[in-house]
């Protein structure tokens, strides 16, 4: 099965994704009817082209926008889908998030395991089972499990106005 992720990057990824879908967020500029084109400031600072294929996708535009869609070069992405991100989205953590996602150190959380080999679904990760009790760690008495917590203390015994010194 072909590979259909898109993941999101800036300007500095999109030489390596040319022909591949990717994300790309911004604001929107200027939008060209007669050449189905927009300019978009993407979060890096840098400008891009989106070229479109239908007016209708802009029905839904707002200030700040991710656009889905196939990398055509360096500077231009084919828009698939537009997707509103409001007014006031902050560029610069987008554009940390992206750095991060990226980061050769955290590469294999979001884009499968070692060598690309997919990531196991959460119910199937060992990591993430949940721990299955046993009935000798259950308290007969109460049906409380022990991995619950420590029992209380008991009480220490207080002296008595009988007792005398």
């Amino acid at each position: 099965m072909e590979n259909q992720t898109s993941p999101p990057i800036d300007t500095s990824h999109m030489e390596s994704y040319i022909g591949r879908r990717a994300r790309l967020t911004g604001r929107l500029g200027e939008i060209n009817p007669e050449t189905k084109t927009a300019k978009m400031t993407v979060c890096d600072g840098e400008e891009v082209v989106i070229a479109y294929e239908s007016e209708e996708q802009w029905a839904r535009q707002t200030p700040c926008v991710e656009v889905l869609g196939t990398v055509i070069n360096v500077r231009t992405i084919q828009m698939e889908t537009l997707i509103p991100q409001g007014a006031n989205l902050d560029m610069d953590t987008v554009w940390k998030t992206i750095k991060i996602i990226h980061d050769p150190r955290f590469k294999g959380v979001f884009f499968g395991g070692a060598a690309g080999a997919p990531s196991l679904p959460l119910g199937e990760d060992p990591r993430y089972q949940p721990r299955q009790e046993s009935e000798s760690d259950m308290d007969q008495d109460s049906g409380v499990s022990e991995s619950q917590g420590p029992e209380k203390p008991e009480k220490p015994e207080t002296p008595t106005s009988s007792q005398s010194t």
